[in-house]
């Protein structure tokens, strides 16, 4: 992944149209620091894919889980007090 600091919008769309062409992700930087990553459609859509998957995962697994089933309702009531 490429790090850089924006100093313009030209340099900005030059980085988008990289990322775009699926060449490479970009870290925008400032105060050394990453504030953002530039990732293409490609890479977004594969890690939801992966976000999806961990959270159906986790789902099945609270659902085999033994216990008490508590209604929204009763925790919704509960966390207004």
């Amino acid at each position: 992944m490429r790090t850089l600091r924006i100093h313009s919008d030209d340099e900005l769309a030059a980085a988008v149209s990289r990322v775009a062409a699926g060449t490479e992700r970009v870290a925008i930087e400032t105060d050394d620091r990453a504030r953002a990553v530039v990732v293409s459609a490609e890479d977004l859509a594969a890690l939801e894919q992966l976000e999806d998957a961990a959270d159906l995962e986790a789902a099945r697994l609270a659902l085999a889980e033994d216990g008490e089933s508590i209604p929204l309702e009763r925790i919704e009531d509960e966390l207004r007090g």
